[in-house]
């Protein structure tokens, strides 16, 4: 769906089926991506060198970034 024509419909007429889609995406997503974080963020990391330990400090971030940018494309 196309941003513009998203904000151009008078009528908001969407289809129930895309409603429930969109609500079991956004209610998987927002259930899952904390606790990928938290896991992600409480590997062990004794060993690795200091450089290794500095990149892996920011998947997390990657992971945000990666998903607003699968998305952001849907709403051009």
């Amino acid at each position: 769906m196309k941003f513009k024509k998203f904000v151009e419909d008078i009528k908001a007429e969407l289809s129930i089926g895309k409603i429930i889609m969109l609500v079991l995406g956004v209610y998987v997503t927002a259930a899952l991506i904390p606790g990928a974080i938290t896991t992600l963020t409480g590997a062990n990391t004794t060993g690795w060198d200091s450089s290794t330990i500095a990149l892996w400090g920011i998947i997390p971030l990657i992971v945000i970034i990666g998903i607003v940018w699968a998305i952001l494309p849907k709403f051009k």
